[in-house]
């Protein structure tokens, strides 16, 4: 008996998808999103508009033998990417990836500089700081091998020179990390064109990162 392929998961990964071309997230090309569940990997095909993507176009793999058994198109390309975020954190917990290219978050990524926002005290709560992981080929092994143990700590990676890659317990929460860290590098272009950000130092600051480390445990369970 095939397993049974759920409707409902390719709605919403088109509503994400939606939502992201809709906020400037994704270009006409770039970007892919998907859910795991139930032994199967949902996930967007490859260079295709979000705007137009429609439940059809979703491509559906059997993790036990990678094979596509549903969609009108071929799965993303980096779909070896996907798979692996999956099993990225040691304790589980992640249903939902998403990878793109957001404009201000990708110059950091271009830049290989992490993403501190210490002037910024819901960054810091939400984040304290978004790491980069090393370059790596897009399409290729390499591009989540360096990944290695980032997503313990975050559910958001910078990769180095290509862009990021996101996770949460749901797709929709992978899509809001996304959505506020952009707004964190977003925020710090606008900064340096009013002027010099100030840093919150000293005591306030430790508590900030105390908050951040009490939302992490919160978020895993601990």
């Amino acid at each position: 008996m095939g397993k049974v392929i759920d409707q409902s998961i390719k709605e919403r990964i088109v509503k994400v998808a939606h939502r992201m071309d809709e906020k400037g997230l994704v270009n006409a090309y770039e970007g892919n999103i998907s859910v795991r569940s139930d032994g199967l990997l949902y996930i967007t095909p490859s260079g295709q508009n979000k705007a137009w993507l429609t439940t059809e176009k979703i491509a559906v793999i059997d993790l036990a033998t990678r094979e596509q058994i549903d969609g009108t198109l071929k799965y993303s390309s980096e779909l070896p990417m996907h798979i692996a975020a999956y099993d990225k954190r040691k304790a589980g917990g992640i249903g939902g990836v998403i990878h793109c290219h957001a404009t201000y978050l990708t110059a950091y990524a271009v830049c290989r500089k992490p993403l501190e926002c210490r002037y910024y005290p819901e960054h810091v709560i939400a984040f304290d700081k978004i790491p980069v992981a090393p370059y790596g080929t897009p399409g290729t092994d390499e591009i989540h091998e360096g990944i290695g143990d980032l997503f313990e700590t975050s559910d958001i990676v910078l990769l180095a020179n290509h862009g990021i890659l996101a996770v949460g317990p749901t797709v929709e929460d992978a899509l809001a990390t996304v959505e506020a860290a952009e707004h964190s590098a977003q925020l710090y272009a606008t900064c340096k064109m009013v002027g010099s950000p100030v840093d919150i130092t000293g005591g306030q600051y430790e508590t900030l990162v105390r908050m951040h480390a009490e939302r992490v445990a919160k978020a895993r369970g601990k």
